[in-house]
């Protein structure tokens, strides 16, 4: 049984309580991926040394979420 299935059989025998906490985790837990930079101009996309500028929203958000 691959772990799919092993979830699958899991989440049929929750309660409806139990998965609505269930899916509360898995959407602020799905997030691994790096959030994307978007909506700068070219030029402020690095510092006038060259050096890329920090991403400051992911920043705040890492902070809120208390990583």
């Amino acid at each position: 049984m691959t772990a799919k299935e092993k979830l699958r059989a899991q989440v049929e025998e929750l309660s409806e309580a139990e998965a609505a906490a269930a899916r509360i985790v898995v959407e602020r837990t799905s997030s691994n991926r790096e959030p994307e930079m978007v909506g700068l101009p070219k030029s402020w996309r690095t510092f006038e040394d060259g050096t890329p500028v920090p991403n400051w929203v992911a920043g705040l958000d890492e902070v809120r979420a208390g990583r």
